[in-house]
């Protein structure tokens, strides 16, 4: 049988911070044994900020400089077109979910649009006629973006077309800290075994970001879509005041939350982020800098997953 030491890095700051002890030597066996990490990918949605993927390309760099190692970054879209050119292909017939035009961003618009009945959805938050607020129980966008789209990439790299539970053991080592215990789940493949070294270290968030910070002189960012739903009010401003692509998508997606087709499936309000749903209100309506005050020390999260945790997320993403 053939073993593989996996390391699913999101980029951000816990699995920098496993990625950094990986190469420096510091993640051991039971028998005290240093582990040999085989490879390491990084699933892109697509949709991070600006800011993270300035961090991600600066670390992919410097593990390459460093220690002469490859990071892998892996995404499902092969080709991005313009909605327009989108729209005729699915109306020609294009089954958008399964082909290599499918990004993460762009079918959610067009699902909100109408264009698309069915997508690898994230969760967003509802708001009913009676001002409830609750969230859609579906989370299908970490399976279809990140898991899936790593094993497909470790297949084209191993040269096989499937793996085998007979042939194949495949160590997923994944940046979890002791403080995210809750995201520590068993990977539903036979032949895949989760595997959480800072959790077994005792690490919390706080850890790591001292040790990134110790070793390359900056504090790391948290890798999280952008228009995830555990985004609080200080990550979406950020995102606002330093990524103004990054913000006009947030907006144009929240525009097609708020006029979506009567028929949509999804019959309540829908909004990206848990203060808009509490406060009824659209990006566009409302001014950032205004809400700032309010909101930075009411949704201040110590982790970003916090209120993630809490929901109980099915799976959690690779981060």
């Amino acid at each position: 049988m053939k073993e593989y030491n996996i390391l699913s890095w999101g980029g951000g700051t816990q699995s920098t911070a496993l990625l950094l002890k990986f190469m420096n030597g510091e993640i051991k066996n039971k028998n005290n044994e240093v582990i040999k990490i085989d490879y390491v990918f990084f699933a892109d949605t697509g949709n991070e900020s600006k800011m993270v993927y300035e961090q991600i390309f600066k670390v992919q760099k410097y593990i390459k400089d460093k220690y002469d190692f490859d990071v892998i970054i892996t995404k499902k879209n092969k080709e991005l077109k313009p909605d327009e050119e989108i729209i005729k292909l699915i109306q020609g017939g294009l089954k958008y979910r399964g082909s290599k035009y499918a990004d993460l961003y762009q079918s959610h618009l067009l699902y909100f649009q109408g264009h698309i009945k069915a997508i690898d959805v994230m969760p967003f938050w509802t708001r009913n006629i009676y001002g409830e607020v609750g969230k859609t129980p579906f989370k299908a966008c970490t399976m279809a973006y990140k898991i899936k789209q790593i094993m497909k990439e470790l297949r084209i790299v191993l040269g096989i077309k499937s793996f085998d539970k007979t042939k194949h053991k495949l160590n997923m080592y994944i940046g979890y800290s002791i403080d995210e215990i809750g995201r520590v789940k068993p990977n539903p493949l036979s032949y895949v075994e989760n595997i959480s070294p800072l959790v077994d270290l005792h690490l919390s968030r706080y850890d790591c970001v001292d040790y990134v910070e110790k070793k390359l002189g900056f504090t790391p960012l948290s890798s999280v879509c952008n228009m995830c739903y555990a985004n609080d009010f200080n990550r979406v401003y950020d995102i606002y005041e330093n990524d103004v692509d990054g913000w006009n998508k947030l907006l144009a997606l929240d525009d097609a939350m708020a006029n979506k087709p009567k028929s949509h499936r999804l019959r309540e309000q829908i909004f990206m982020f848990r203060f808009q749903a509490l406060d009824n209100i659209r990006l566009k309506d409302v001014s950032m800098k205004d809400l700032k005050e309010k909101y930075r020390k009411k949704f201040h999260q110590l982790s970003i997953f916090d209120m993630e945790q809490e929901m109980a997320c099915m799976g959690g993403c690779f981060l």
